[in-house]
């Protein structure tokens, strides 16, 4: 559990855990896109388009655009 975890980190490190319940989110995909493209927060650190649906760990947003958020893992975002 994290009460285990938070034992073997370093005092100095501790500032930056966040302790939180597990959150779920219900968001129906309203359409699947026949061709994707793929984003990257390096290449597109700006994301304004319209979300239509979440699949697993993609974002799906509109004209075919999908976001892999596991492969941006530790990154600083923020929703608008």
């Amino acid at each position: 559990t994290a009460n285990l975890l938070m034992d073997k980190i370093p005092e100095e490190l501790k500032e930056y855990i966040v302790l939180r319940d597990k959150t779920i989110i219900n968001f129906p995909v309203l359409s699947y896109p026949e061709k994707v493209s793929s984003l990257k927060l390096e290449k597109t650190p700006i994301i304004e388009e319209k979300l239509i649906g979440i699949k697993g760990q993609y974002l799906i947003f509109e004209h075919g655009k999908v976001i892999n958020l596991r492969s941006h893992a530790g990154y600083l975002v923020s929703i608008e």
